[in-house]
């Protein structure tokens, strides 16, 4: 969340021609959850922390040529890409609406019907 709040006042207060000059509220995103779990079940967490890493310095550098790059993207290529997104997302939002990954041991442990 000091992050979030970080980059909010960069976007608020440009530094270094990084930042819009809008008000802009910067977070967290799933949006890239089914392609860093994908990584961490083949590597581990230290290949998961390298491709954020690679994708930041990705994301500043296309972001230096948006303006030139945004004519091959029309809403019908955007709301796609956000549609793929979203449904990928099925899977982590039914697991954490149905009480995480670990629930059935946690409720079995919390009714004692759970050996240790």
């Amino acid at each position: 969340m000091i992050i979030g709040g970080l980059t909010t006042l960069i976007q608020l207060f440009p530094v270094f021609g990084f930042g819009m000059g809008l008000p802009t509220v910067m977070g967290v995103a799933f949006a890239y959850m089914p392609i860093l779990t994908t990584i961490g079940m083949q590597y581990d967490i230290s290949a998961i922390f390298g491709a954020q890493l690679v994708a930041a310095f990705a994301s500043i550098f296309i972001g230096m040529f948006i303006g030139k790059i945004r004519k091959f993207f029309p809403p019908i290529v955007c709301d796609t890409v956000v549609l793929a997104i979203g449904l990928s997302l099925y899977n982590t939002a039914i697991n954490y609406f149905g009480g995480g990954s670990d629930h059935r041991r946690r409720v079995l442990h919390y009714y004692g019907r759970l050996r240790p």
